[in-house]
């Protein structure tokens, strides 16, 4: 069974009840990613998602940690160009438990500057390693150049002298700004309760409202370039205008994409790979 609730908070809640299971998959979903960073924010959204997970006002990182693993689940985080979501996989009855430590990082973290020193080293190390792996690297060059006059395209990493510029004081007030600022979602599926996620969530006092400000669609470019970087093999990266997620026919692109391309048995694989 599947419950949509939108709080007075402007939280949004979805859940789908499935009595059966053991587990419960829950988690949080912020609109907010790269294509509504400025350019001095370039990255701010992924070494956020990093710089939640130190410390709160009311546990240590470790602490946190300590919580996560005795629920015998599994938590992560990730960033997109348009999305930061944190989501874990847990035994039911550890699914409140969740929900309140990952609300608790997002509106009252308490990261400090020794916290902002690691993280950033950790960020830019990532930035240094991208190159090591060629479809990676391939796919943010693809990105760039079809995006190349829209934030959307841009690293999601950051660059360098972005993160070197910022401050824990300036990823505080960063927080600050999209907690409140952010569409907020809690998507929950298992053997889940809805009312009590709608609580927890309702328990948020400070308003969660989308930003005013409206983003077009970024244009599409179409080009032909060339990475240069040292592998063992070729790699080719197509980028193409497809359909909208919620059109009709997006079911039968899934399909077409799956046969053409997708996995050791579509027809590209099989005539590039085995073939020729």
């Amino acid at each position: 069974m599947n419950n949509l609730t939108t709080l007075n908070n402007g939280i949004t809640v979805i859940t789908h009840h499935n009595p059966d299971l053991l587990t419960a998959s829950i988690g949080v979903w912020l609109s907010n990613g790269t294509r509504y960073e400025s350019d001095n924010e370039h990255g701010y959204a992924h070494f956020l998602e990093h710089l939640v997970f130190k410390q709160t006002r009311s546990h240590t990182g470790h602490q946190l940690s300590s919580r996560f693993e005795v629920m015998g689940g599994h938590v992560n985080a990730e960033t997109g160009r348009e999305i930061t979501a944190f989501h874990g996989l847990v035994p039911h009855h550890h699914t409140i438990n969740l929900l309140s430590l990952l609300i608790e990082m997002l509106f009252d973290s308490d990261f400090n500057q020794d916290d902002f020193e690691t993280e950033r080293d950790v960020v830019l190390q990532e930035l240094a390693m991208l190159g090591d792996d060629p479809e990676e690297a391939l796919e943010d060059f693809g990105t760039e150049q079809v995006w190349f006059n829209d934030n959307i395209g841009r690293q999601i990493l950051g660059s360098g002298q972005s993160l070197q510029g910022a401050s824990s004081r300036i990823m505080h007030d960063y927080l600050l700004q999209i907690s409140g600022n952010s569409q907020l979602c809690v998507v929950a599926t298992g053997n889940i309760n809805h009312e009590e996620i709608c609580n927890i969530c309702d328990g948020i006092s400070k308003p969660v409202t989308p930003p005013s400000s409206d983003h077009p669609a970024p244009e599409y470019t179409q080009t032909t370039k060339h990475l240069d970087i040292s592998t063992e093999q070729k790699h080719l990266l197509w980028i193409m205008p497809a359909v909208a997620y919620n059109d009709r026919l997006q079911p039968a692109f899934e399909i077409a994409n799956h046969i053409l391309v997708g996995g050791y048995d579509s027809r590209l694989y099989q005539v590039l790979r085995e073939q020729m």
